[in-house]
């Protein structure tokens, strides 16, 4: 928790809620301030913010709130998941499998996350590992 700043999760949407954003949005302030994201010490703005908020009458459409639906009707497009992005805080291992000819492959993913400060944390998975997978952001470039 950085300053204050937490994660929120459990946000109801409104139609109230949903105007504000979208005016908010708009404005040239914030759209500069969004720019200059990078220059900041606890940015929490991803390039995705800028997807979704481009996008929000998409995703949420004003009518849908006037009827009280929210996020139930929502279906993600390929483009939608995509510009998604979920910060990794920490180690986290995903374990998936795929039926080969020969049978079940299992497959074992460590996401050691990408920060220095995580670096030590990594040393334990390269002693038995097959291969190593960097997976990096095209944003910043």
């Amino acid at each position: 928790e950085a300053q204050g700043l937490r994660e929120v999760d459990n946000i109801l949407m409104t139609e109230t809620l949903h105007r504000a954003i979208m005016k908010l949005w708009q404005t040239e302030a914030i759209q500069k301030t969004f720019k200059l994201r990078a220059s900041f010490k606890y940015s929490q703005l991803d390039d995705c913010c800028t997807y979704f908020l481009e996008e929000l009458d998409r995703v949420l459409p004003p009518l849908r709130l006037e009827e009280q639906l929210y996020s139930d009707l929502y279906v993600p497009t390929l483009q939608d998941v995509l510009n998604c992005r979920k910060r990794t805080q920490g180690v986290v291992e995903g374990r998936f499998s795929i039926q080969t000819k020969t049978g079940e492959q299992i497959f074992r993913v460590v996401d050691v996350a990408g920060q220095r400060g995580a670096r030590r944390k990594w040393i334990p998975f390269f002693s038995s590992c097959d291969a190593v997978l960097f997976v990096m952001s095209l944003a910043g470039y």
